[in-house]
């Protein structure tokens, strides 16, 4: 109760600063906001140690309102500076703003609220079927898959500003915006999902201690799901730049419906690993709901997504993966062949070359290159 008020003004002022953070994104000023925030963090990181000590754990409610008058102050100060106008406190009111507003935020409350309910359910029905044991593998799986997933989600997110203004100035010009990021994002997502599930057996001795097999099979279903759900994430966020969320409520509802149903059936007759599968199951169709229909909407063939180099990398990564799991296990039993490291080494090899040979990778080194070299303009 004594923390409450204060954890409050901190919901005032971030809600407030995200105002002008919003702004500031909508002219595609992103990392503005990312220099703001990061710089934040440090001085949260310092008033925590300096106050925490003094005061307890009100310190920490300090720190964290210290840092939220700092985001405000500075988010306000980039907003005149990048806009150019002074800031007046006065009523501006504007009903068709308002209603427009109110109709797009209501849709991403209810997809929001709907995706909240997905851990809640799974981890009910995993705690019912599966017990407390799995309910913590469970976690420490998925959290792993979704922090690794938000390196690339995150990362494309920025693309809706530059949708809803192409959407007002060129909307012939989104396809092709599509196309690239798709293919930047297939190219990631194949490389991120192999390198989890490659690595689960060693996550698994790191955190745990010993290869837990029910962990190693949680992260591979859910690495699995998650390949989807990221391939899916440039539509999701095409349909939010143009505002047309219908889809995108219509996805989570089915899959969530999917996610209890299936959950309940497959936990009543395989366990906790039922109710993991139904969950990623329920993942599965949401992306390919979605995929489904961005690409009917927007007459796009999945084939002209995928080259044929995304396929050499596609089945090269699934190769790769048999033999790193045939090496791992025959290590872990002391049974490994010279020929058995032969074929590791020589899948790791194939994978390897398809990935540095593909278009995209070459793409994406010219890029970065370009930008170390500074031949990009600040607004490249």
């Amino acid at each position: 109760m004594t923390i409450m008020p204060f954890s409050l003004i901190s919901l005032i002022l971030n809600a407030t600063s995200s105002v002008f953070n919003s702004a500031i994104d909508g002219i595609q000023k992103n990392y503005i906001k990312s220099n703001v925030i990061i710089l934040s963090s440090i001085i949260l990181l310092f008033l925590s140690i300096l106050l925490t000590a003094k005061f307890g754990i009100l310190g920490l409610v300090y720190a964290q309102i210290g840092q939220s008058i700092f985001v405000l102050f500075s988010t306000i100060f980039f907003y005149i500076k990048l806009f150019q106008i002074s800031l007046k406190f006065r009523w501006n009111w504007d009903s068709a703003i308002f209603k427009e507003i109110i109709n797009y935020g209501l849709k991403v409350q209810a997809a929001s609220i709907l995706e909240m309910t997905f851990e809640p359910i799974t981890k009910f029905l995993l705690a019912k079927f599966g017990g407390l044991t799995m309910v913590g593998y469970y976690e420490m799986a998925s959290r792993l898959a979704v922090q690794l997933r938000s390196l690339i989600v995150s990362g494309i997110q920025v693309i809706i500003p530059v949708i809803a203004e192409e959407k007002e100035n060129n909307p012939s010009k989104i396809i092709n915006i599509y196309f690239n990021l798709f293919s930047i994002v297939l190219y990631l997502n194949i490389l991120l999902v192999t390198f989890i599930i490659v690595s689960a057996p060693v996550v698994s001795l790191v955190w745990i201690g010993h290869l837990e097999s029910i962990f190693v099979n949680i992260l591979i279903i859910s690495s699995t799901s998650m390949f989807f759900n990221i391939s899916s994430s440039p539509a999701y966020f095409y349909y939010m730049g143009e505002g047309k969320l219908n889809w995108i409520v219509k996805s989570i509802l089915i899959s969530f419906l999917a996610n209890i149903l299936l959950g309940y059936l497959l936990g009543l007759n395989f366990g906790g690993i039922g109710v993991v599968i139904a969950f990623n199951i329920a993942l599965v169709l949401h992306a390919v709901l979605l995929l489904s229909a961005f690409h009917k909407f927007k007459e796009i063939n999945i084939r002209d997504l995928i080259s044929h180099n995304d396929l050499k990398l596609f089945f090269s990564s699934i190769i790769f993966i048999i033999f790193s799991n045939y090496m791992f296990n025959s290590i872990i039993n002391n049974s490994s062949t010279s020929m058995q490291i032969i074929l590791y080494l020589l899948s790791l090899s194939v994978f390897v070359f398809y990935a540095l040979n593909n278009n995209t990778s070459k793409a994406l080194r010219t890029l970065i290159l370009k930008l170390f070299m500074g031949v990009y303009s600040k607004n490249g």
